[in-house]
């Protein structure tokens, strides 16, 4: 595999998480807890979802319209850019971490957001010990696929 061949998603190789794949086959009571949780944000067209310096307060999933991920360099020239995905999850990892953003989204079209506010959605993972093992094995499978994808690529 070489640059040609390698799949770039954003400014690393790593796939998008997506919250079918993270939040599927719950228990019932842990589907209810989590629709309790989730609150739908609106957003208009060229908004920004959020941007790279802030620090998350929410888990973003887009539910319907169109948005765009860039990123940028020191100097606030685009390296980077992609289109977000139907139910893609963003800002996961900054939430879990605690750490400021490293990309901005910005809206393409009017565009609706299910929010996960940072302090419901720890108390969720609290709760809910078997999430917790799957987001760890998510995450860990995302970083070994990036390692893999990176090593492979030259430049």
């Amino acid at each position: 595999m070489n640059v040609r061949t390698c799949k770039f998603y954003g400014h690393f190789v790593s796939p998008p998480y997506f919250a079918d794949e993270l939040f599927c086959d719950l228990a019932p009571r842990s589907e209810d807890s989590l629709r309790m949780i989730r609150r739908p944000k609106e957003f208009s067209k060229n908004d920004t979802v959020f941007a790279a310096g802030d620090l998350p307060d929410c888990i973003y999933i887009l539910n319907s319209g169109q948005a765009r991920l860039t990123v940028t360099n020191g100097i606030n020239k685009v390296t980077s850019r992609r289109l977000v995905k139907p139910d893609e999850v963003l800002g996961l990892n900054e939430l879990l971490a605690n750490s400021f953003c490293q990309m901005n989204v910005e809206t393409i079209t009017p565009c609706v957001f299910e929010c996960l506010r940072r302090q419901d959605f720890l108390r969720f993972l609290d709760d809910e010990p078997a999430i917790c093992y799957r987001l760890l094995s998510v995450i860990a499978s995302n970083s070994q696929q990036s390692y893999t994808n990176f090593s492979a690529a030259t430049f």
